[in-house]
């Protein structure tokens, strides 16, 4: 960086001769030799008693770091001028001192480190023997030899150029700096772009020098079709592919940045931005690590494989068994198929025998596994790349990992498919024991008519109660089966209904068969919720009070009220009761009862759906002293009682 900085106010100062430039290009350049100086201190080391004594040790490499920082700072603060060459002089002793220290360098080195060495002293070397020139020609002449200024740029490049082969070849000065795969991407893209952009220049110069009278506009044009071309180029698919790989070839001892490619794959997993399904994600996924654009997901199916889905793919309507030399060899192998070489090499795939059409899928290229253990979950045929891509061992590796990754992102799909259909069926097997509930009180109340028509049948007022019942009762079971097919939730919502009118409606009913219920129903009260639903809670609470009565003589309490903003409704009976610890425990839960043709549904559906509308039940409960059940409503906004 130093040097760089040094060479571009070089070429600023041969632009603008300005005294100020000037001063700078010497203070960086003076900057550039101190850096490089004590990068060679860093280097030296104390080796042998014949080291020099101001080099050995820990004190001897501060005081020698010392001395040169304060050589470089009186370095650059005496510009030479055409009065003083003290500049040059101080500059020609910091040059022999990097070379008298790049010798000792040398002396440390030893034979084994020759090979690693070798260029940086020979590139380095280069460099001060011609600063000394350089300097020497200052000191003697009041100035530089303009020749060997103009010649410093193309000199120290060259010099760098054999420093950095003993920086590839020594790992200790590498791996402080390391240049991510994404980032050598761009910067060779733009280097790229610079020397395009160059050519164009040069062309346009060309087309004018030779295009006479219409030189200018072909030059116009030139640049238009050349400008054209390169965004074509910056956004083909292709090219971009293979600079990729020749970047990833050529600059790097791997191929993957691995962190940047998981993070990517992971990325492309979880993104729903172009719109593909979740198996689409997949195939997108893993062929962009090999610069794939498409592909086929197949997975196991019962006793077989099938494709069931595809990305930029053809339909196959074929299936592979489980047991096809193919699926065999996956299974047994985890191996990824290359197809290309399976046609030039075959023996390389010793025991495998391709299906018919995987052999005619003329865009199929790689076979990869999806296993996790020793099951193989499915696998994914991707097609050729966008550009040419070596299937080497680190490819065979990636592509292993991410598809057992994918083989257990396929498993978790699975298992999310499995919970989500188990709780469509737990949600159906809930509205049915409602329904089955529901249906057990209906035949109750049909039953008991039936029972008092063999007294009753001649009496007309029973008819016609008996006909209302049965009426009532049908309208009940074609609602029953209406919400069985739409779910155990309203699909409706709440909506204004009078609470008082719904429960003279229940306790009629169950007054026409016969129970004995003593009511004070508080008119015009009106809440939220569903009518339907509504009217099984408060006849379920109704029907349980009369089967707790077992005596002729008890009598069903209904009282509706109002207080503080609520609807309370009370159902009490004198019937058998229940104890503390059920109330606590069991009464609320599903499948627990105290009657003996009971299925412990009704209180449980009675309390969730309360719960759904904003309201709640309770329950005072002696044994064989009878139950007191409270249901609160909210009361609507503006309603007699409620809060506005």
């Amino acid at each position: 960086m130093a040097s760089a900085l040094w060479t571009a106010s070089a070429a600023w100062l041969a632009y603008d001769p300005a005294p100020i430039l000037a001063t700078w290009h010497w203070q960086l350049d003076t900057f550039r030799l101190g850096v490089w100086l004590l990068f060679i201190v860093v280097l030296l080391r104390a080796r042998s008693p014949a080291t020099v004594a101001v080099t050995s040790g820990v004190a001897g490499r501060r005081w020698l770091t010392a001395a040169i920082a304060v050589g470089v700072l009186f370095t650059a603060l005496l510009q030479p001028s055409e009065d003083s060459t003290t500049g040059y002089y101080l500059a020609l002793a910091l040059t022999i001192a990097g070379l008298v220290m790049t010798e000792q360098f040398l002396a440390q080195a030893g034979t084994p480190r020759w090979w690693v060495i070798k260029p940086f002293v020979l590139g380095l070397g280069a460099l001060l023997v011609f600063d000394l020139i350089y300097y020497s020609s200052g000191v003697l002449y009041r100035e530089p030899d303009p020749q060997l200024w103009s010649a410093r740029g193309i000199v120290h490049a060259l010099a760098a150029l054999i420093v950095a082969i003993s920086a590839a070849r020594s790992r200790g000065w590498r791996d402080e700096l390391q240049l991510s795969h994404v980032a050598a991407f761009r910067v060779t893209s733009i280097v790229l772009a610079g020397i395009y952009l160059v050519l164009i220049s040069a062309g346009a110069y060309w087309v004018v020098y030779f295009g006479g009278d219409w030189g200018g506009t072909l030059k116009v044009a030139f640049v238009f079709a050349a400008l054209l071309a390169l965004v074509g180029i910056a956004l083909s698919g292709q090219w971009r592919a293979a600079l990729r790989v020749s970047i990833a070839k050529n600059l790097f001892t791997y191929r993957y940045d691995y962190r940047t490619e998981w993070s990517r794959f992971t990325e492309q997993l979880a993104s729903r931005s172009l719109g593909d399904t979740d198996h689409q994600r997949m195939i997108r996924a893993l062929g962009s690590l090999v610069e794939s654009p498409g592909g086929q997901l197949w997975i196991r199916l019962d006793h077989e494989y099938c494709a069931i889905d595809g990305l930029e793919a053809p339909s196959v309507s074929c299936a592979e068994p489980f047991g096809s030399s193919l699926v065999s060899f996956l299974d047994r192998t985890h191996w990824v198929i290359d197809l290309d070489e399976f046609r030039a090499r075959k023996a390389k795939y010793a025991g495998l025998e391709l299906p018919a059409w995987l052999l005619n899928y003329d865009e199929a290229w790689i076979v990869v596994p999806l296993a996790t253990g020793s099951e193989l979950t499915g696998f994914v045929i991707l097609h050729h790349a966008l550009t040419k891509v070596e299937i080497g061992w680190e490819v065979r590796d990636i592509l292993k990992m991410a598809g057992t990754q994918l083989a257990v992102h396929l498993s978790e799909l699975r298992v999310k498919a499995q919970l989500v259909e188990a709780e469509r069926f737990d949600a159906f097997n809930r509205m049915s024991a409602y329904v089955v509930h529901d249906l057990k009180n209906l035949v109750a109340q049909l039953d008991l008519l039936v029972r008092n028509a063999e007294r009753h049948r001649q009496n007309p007022e029973f008819q016609s109660d008996m006909l209302e019942t049965v009426q009532h009762a049908v309208s009940r079971m074609q609602q029953l089966m209406l919400q069985l097919r739409s779910g155990s939730v309203p699909a409706d919502p709440a909506r204004r209904i009078d609470l008082s009118s719904i429960l003279r409606k229940v306790v009629e009913g169950k007054a026409a068969i016969g129970a004995a219920v003593d009511q004070s129903i508080r008119p015009d009260v009106i809440v939220a919720g569903h009518p339907d639903r509504v009217e099984r809670v408060a006849g379920h609470l109704i029907q349980n009070a009369m089967e707790a009565s077992t005596s002729p003589s008890s009598t069903i309490g209904v009282r509706l009220t109002v207080a503080d903003g609520r609807a309370v409704l009370e159902v009490s009976d004198s019937g058998v009761g229940m104890s503390e610890t059920f109330v606590r425990e069991k009464l609320f839960h599903p499948f627990q009862t105290t009657k003996p043709n009971g299925m412990g549904i009704g209180m449980y559906e009675s309390a969730q759906y309360l719960k759904s509308i904003n309201g709640r039940i309770e329950v005072r409960s002696v044994p064989f002293a009878g139950s007191t059940f409270r249901v609160e409503f909210p009361l609507l906004s503006g309603a007699e009682g409620a809060p506005t």
